[in-house]
């Protein structure tokens, strides 16, 4: 026979293992970075709402409804598949509360609150 050089099903397997075995350790580690990157995104957008917020507050002498906020600061796709935006707003229109919610229940991301006094409100650990 001539001299055939390749692998053998038993170094096929071991690879596989090993390969599977590296990815198991690794996926739990790249979800909690995900979640931590879709949190400080949502973070990101509250604090911007607030901002125009309190330069409809300036201008206008109260604040504007979430339709406004989103028409000038909108969710990307990413944000709005993983979260429901919500706003109270008080009647005299001086007073909110923005929150974002998850669309699921997952244990990584948490629900976002931010009020009229920059307070943020959250049970996720930055």
């Amino acid at each position: 026979m001539q001299d055939v050089k390749g692998f053998s099903l038993i170094e096929l397997l071991v690879t596989m293992t090993l390969v599977t075995l590296l990815a198991s350790m690794a996926y739990p580690s790249f979800q909690s970075q995900f979640a931590k990157s879709l949190m400080t995104e949502a973070r990101i957008v509250l604090e911007r709402w607030a901002m125009a917020q309190e330069k409809s507050l300036l201008l206008t002498g109260q604040y504007v409804s979430l339709a406004q906020l989103q028409a000038e600061v909108p969710l990307n796709d990413r944000l709005s598949q993983s979260f429901s935006a919500n706003q109270v707003l008080s009647e005299d229109g001086l007073s909110f509360q923005l929150t974002l919610s998850p669309r699921d229940e997952s244990r990584l991301i948490r629900t976002l609150s931010l009020n009229h006094w920059g307070q943020l409100q959250t049970s996720y650990q930055w």
